[in-house]
Formats: C-alpha cells, structure tokens, sequence
C-alpha cells in the first residue's frame, strides 16, 4: 500500500455539462473573475462580474436583483471620497475623477450584464466571506449593505458577520424568481478559497463555515438546480501547501488557479468540447507571443497563419465565443 501524501478531493460531475455558445454568467469574489477568464479564453459566452468583483452574498443579491428589476443607477447614488465618484454597490474599478465617466462605465456594464442574465443558462457564484458592511444611519442603525467601502473610515459602516439562515433566506426568493424567468437555469456555487485574514484564521474560518452551511440550504432546496463544485475544499485539503499561495499567503497563486480551473472543466465542461477550447487557447496564446523581431516578414505570416487557424475555427465551430483579441485579429482582414 502506498503512502498518501495529500486528502483527495473526489470528481463531482455536474449535470447538465456546459455547451459551447450557451451563455454564463460568472458572480462574486476575485477567485470568480479567475474562473470566468479562463472559460473565456476557452471560446466560451461569458459576462463576468458585471458591478464588478463582489465578496458577500448578500451583496450578490442585490446586484442580481437589481438588474433583474431593470433599475438603472443614478448620479445620486455616487458618494465622492479621495478624489473619486464611486458607487457603493459596485467595485473599486468602476471608480473615476468624473462622475460622469463612472456613471457611464456603471451604466454600460448594467446593460450588458442585464442582457446575459436574461439569457443565461448557467450561473456561476462564487461566496468570499460572510462578513457584511452595512451603511450606519443616522439613529445608529445600518442601512444598505455597501458591496465595497471604497475606503471611508469605519465610522460609516456597522459590521458584523451574516448568518447562515439570514444569507440562505435573501436567496431562496431569488432563485426562485430566477428559474420563474430560466426555467432551464442551472447554478454552480463554490466558495471562494481566498483567506479573508483581517480578523485572524478563527474568524475566517467562522465566516467560510457560515457560507458552507448557507450553501448546503441552496443545495437542498434546489437539489436539481444548484450544484456545489469543491474549490475551497480542493485547495485547503487536497493542496494543503504554502507555495499553492502568493507571497500574502492568502490569496491562490496562479498554479493553484489554473488547477481549479482544470478540475472545473473535467467536472462541468463537455468532454467532446475539450480539444475546441484547447484550440482557442493554443491561438490566443500565439496571439499574445511577443515576437524578437515584429513587423518582419516573419511575423506578419505567423499573423496570417493565424488569422486562418482563427477563421476555420469560426467555420468548424459557429458556437465559440473567441476573445476579443482574437476577434480584433480577425477584424484586421
């Protein structure tokens, strides 16, 4: 018998698999955008973190929700701190000088991400931490729960840790109101395996716990709908190493990433899909090859082989969703 060196993390195949040219929507924490860039340099149709990078699932919600009611965003709705209009239910990034370039990347964002939403066929969230920031009233109590604090003193906000039951019953009406719009909507929740360690490892532990319980209520309330893919358990018991983390020791680094991201694909993806998107990423990969010497006669025939390889793509497979910088290669014909 041999020695086993590393707690494995079995296969869980979700069922349906995703299809080349259905439409993802890809929510929640950092490790999200990791996860959703892959599949789409992979060829696949994906709207990514449409508020940008959220990290509660309360705050999740809320964006959902919202582009599901349509409501557009309002230059009253921006606060202006440290030189910057920002939004507190959105990310950092969409911060500006000018509020009305933030206004216009807000805006901009919202209809894209309204228009994926009501055509997704999966869903894929990603749960950061179960601590919350609530906006402090003026009689003390907290208001809306701020997706990002853009940096304002503490003051401002009242926070605390959600529990299991507040989280899962925020989103049981919302899955519900979901399908009622996608009846063939499938979900793919992880917990993200970034270690939120402003308060220590107890209190970390105690907010990812939180999410796993909150998560396992979704499971079991929609046991045909919401799939659960074991990022964080892959990541803290199968890895179990500091050099799957970045310097910070926190955060996965980019081998720890791409790991997850191949055992998404073997769990979630078509097996038959696998040498197409491998395609996408052979040609995005030449793509981005920074020749020694460019604008040679060399280099502009490794463009046209590409821009081949790219159209055959295109013939063979309708369904894939190439890059844009791919697209833009194209484009230059």
């Amino acid at each position: 018998m041999s020695v086993k060196l590393s707690t494995s993390i079995p296969p869980t195949p979700i069922t349906p698999r995703l299809q080349l040219g259905q439409q993802v929507c890809s929510w929640g924490s950092c490790f999200s955008d990791a996860m959703g860039q892959y599949l789409r340099e992979g060829g696949y149709r994906i709207c990514i973190n449409p508020f940008g990078i959220l990290y509660n699932p309360l705050s999740i919600a809320d964006a959902i929700e919202r582009l599901l009611d349509n409501k557009e965003f309002s230059a009253d709705e921006l606060i202006y701190h440290n030189g910057l209009y920002a939004s507190f239910c959105h990310h950092g990034s969409f911060s500006h000088p000018d509020a009305n370039d933030t206004l216009h990347a807000i805006q901009a964002a919202f209809y894209s991400g309204r228009e994926a939403l009501m055509q997704a066929d999966h869903l894929l969230l990603t749960w950061g931490t179960a601590y919350i920031y609530r906006l402090r009233q003026n009689d003390g109590t907290g208001g809306m729960v701020a997706a990002n604090c853009h940096k304002l003193p503490e003051q401002h906000f009242i926070r605390r840790r959600a529990s299991a039951n507040e989280l899962f019953d925020r989103w049981l009406p919302l899955i519900t109101r979901l399908l009622s719009i996608r009846p063939t909507l499938h979900i793919i929740t992880t917990i993200s395996p970034i270690r939120h360690l402003r308060d220590g490892v107890h209190a970390n532990q105690l907010s990812k716990s939180t999410l796993m319980l909150f998560n396992e209520q979704l499971t079991e309330a929609f046991s045909h709908r919401v799939h659960y893919f074991p990022a964080y358990e892959i990541v803290m018991d199968e890895l179990r190493d500091y050099r799957f983390y970045t310097d910070d020791l926190a955060h996965p680094a980019p081998i720890t990433e791409k790991i997850i991201a191949e055992r998404l694909e073997q769990d979630w993806l078509l097996p038959d899909d696998k040498h197409i998107t491998q395609s996408v990423r052979n040609a995005l990969a030449q793509y981005r090859h920074r020749p020694l010497h460019a604008n040679t006669w060399e280099d502009e025939m490794r463009r046209e082989r590409l821009q081949h390889i790219l159209l055959t793509l295109r013939q063979q497979y309708p369904a894939v969703c190439l890059p844009q910088e791919l697209n833009s290669l194209i484009a230059s014909l």
